[in-house]
């Protein structure tokens, strides 16, 4: 439960999160909570949505996928 303040580009402060849970993810299996939380229609545009981040990851590829929630001020 680590709380992180998150910034917008100008640096200007936006909210405050607190991390819930996080999870060893694999590229060619991206779990179902993690795609509807990031509002995809499915894990293929996840991936679509993410490949030049993760600078186009072969389907070995394993990341960390954190959930949060929003900390009201």
């Amino acid at each position: 439960g680590e709380y992180y303040h998150v910034y917008d580009s100008t640096l200007a402060p936006r909210c405050t999160i607190r991390i819930v849970g996080m999870e060893l993810c694999r590229w060619e299996a991206i779990p179902e909570r993690l795609w509807r939380g990031e509002t995809n229609a499915s894990a293929a545009e996840f991936r679509a949505d993410h490949e030049e981040y993760f600078d186009h990851p072969g389907p070995d590829f394993e990341f960390v996928a954190y959930y949060f929630e929003r900390v009201e001020s």
